[in-house]
């Protein structure tokens, strides 16, 4: 999993050339293990791109992005979280395209690590988003509540627990990954086109 999780990592706006992909991976068995090698903590142009490693031993915590994902995280209004097992991401949108600024390799799902995550994205940042789109998960929840309390709240938690027709509704994005890549679009304007009224006002993006 953790071999995975580096080979998902990229290097901000720039492709690897053929050396770089040469770079042997490290493969730890547990999160204390964690050992990046030091081509891997910079951008191709020499950059800093490991931004924060704990190094606790039981609740690590690495944090990558560049100089140049954070100056673009503090000028978007809407940030988007996404957690997928252990590897957490803070994206924003610009021009309905959305980009990845932020990698958090987190350890656990407490309220405690989540809040040490955010303590470091915001000390780096100049900016604060105007709204947050997060799945409803109640220790990230807390953490923006108390971190961001000026950031809007759609309110969507409820309606996705108490609408079925919502909860299906919203479901049906993740079949667009299953589907060929020319009908996305298609796909994607004809699930915009068939959302239930109640959330008729909700932006969704697609890049």
């Amino acid at each position: 999993m953790m071999e995975q999780l580096f080979q998902l990592i990229h290097y901000p706006n720039e492709l690897l050339n053929e050396e770089e992909k040469k770079i042997p991976l490290p493969t730890p068995t547990s999160f204390s293990n964690i050992c990046i090698p030091d081509e891997l903590k910079i951008t191709n142009g020499g950059s800093r791109f490991l931004l924060y490693d704990n190094q606790h031993t039981e609740n690590r915590i690495i944090i990558l992005s560049s100089d140049d994902d954070l100056d673009r995280l503090s000028n978007f209004d809407h940030w988007h979280n996404d957690g997928t097992f252990k590897l957490y991401t803070i994206h924003g949108f610009i021009c309905g395209r959305s980009l990845s600024s932020d990698y958090c390799i987190i350890s656990g799902k407490s309220e405690h690590l989540y809040g040490e995550v955010f303590d470091v994205i915001l000390q780096h940042v100049s900016g604060r988003p105007k709204s947050i789109t997060i799945d409803f998960e109640k220790a990230v929840t807390n953490v923006i509540k108390h971190k961001l309390p000026t950031t809007t709240n759609l309110g969507l938690q409820q309606l996705f627990n108490d609408n079925s027709e919502v909860r299906r509704y919203l479901k049906t994005f993740g079949c667009l990954s299953l589907i060929p890549e020319p009908s996305v679009t298609a796909e994607f304007e004809k699930i915009q086109a068939d959302s239930p009224d109640s959330i008729n006002g909700i932006k969704f993006f697609y890049h």
